[in-house]
């Protein structure tokens, strides 16, 4: 956080300062598993891609994607707005008719998804652009961002933020997805891997980060059993 004084004002700037590292406890694993990780560890090719259980449950979208960081998307920058009593986020406004999402570096991005469970995204949007309503369109795609199929939601437009949400199940193939926003102003944008709505939380994501450090100790070792604990750390890269 950095601070400006202007005009007998101080104004409070945040931004991130570091990239994020976590640090993961598997505790007991089987040898089966442990193979698995040694592979991402030492063998396997970076970035990968990491959800710590908080975003799971409420945002597994990058921290940038979820602020609408200025060359994310395709909308036009708009102020900070309140959604609910003392919850306050970044707004954008339809180009066009609606808000393509996310970009990164001026190109389509993605964002990953498990095959089969379910995905719930939410936004608070107003002012229908789609015959008077607002639409959530998602646009599946393949693990290198390859078009599978779409899948549109509508709701009543209203003259206020109101927050809409679909929950959904990947269609075969799909590995990660896309999105549309159709409405005059969008806010909030959220995707939990959950069968419901979740409370809204920034993006906890991390689409690009490394393994190391994997350690292991032994727990139990017999003819028919053996049992290791084992963590390792997490690293963005970017």
């Amino acid at each position: 956080m950095t601070f400006e004084d202007t005009q007998s004002r101080r104004k409070a700037f945040l931004g991130r300062s570091a990239l994020r590292e976590w640090s993961v406890d598997i505790g007991v694993a089987s040898p089966r598993e442990m193979a698995v990780f040694e592979h991402l560890a030492d063998y396997s090719m970076p970035p990968f891609v990491y959800y710590p259980d908080d975003a799971v449950l409420h945002n597994i979208l990058a921290p940038a994607y979820a602020a609408f960081a200025p060359g994310t998307h395709t909308g036009l920058d708009a102020s900070l707005v309140e959604v609910e009593s003392g919850v306050f986020v970044k707004a954008v406004a339809a180009s066009g008719s609606n808000v393509s999402f996310p970009q990164r570096d001026g190109l389509l991005d993605a964002v990953p998804i498990p095959r089969g469970g379910p995905v719930t995204v939410s936004a608070w949007m107003r002012g229908g652009t789609v015959s008077g309503d607002t639409q959530i369109s998602v646009i599946w795609r393949g693990a290198t961002g390859e078009y599978i199929s779409p899948e549109s939601t509508r709701f009543p437009g209203t003259s206020v933020l109101t927050r809409r949400h679909v929950t959904m199940t990947p269609p075969p193939g799909a590995a990660s997805m896309t999105f549309q926003f159709w409405a005059q102003q969008t806010a909030g944008v959220a995707v939990s891997l959950t069968s419901s709505l979740m409370p809204y939380a920034p993006g906890r994501g991390a689409p690009r980060t490394v393994v190391h450090g994997l350690s292991r100790d032994l727990i139990v070792a017999h003819n028919r059993l053996t049992l290791e604990d084992a963590s390792f750390t997490v690293t963005e890269v970017g």
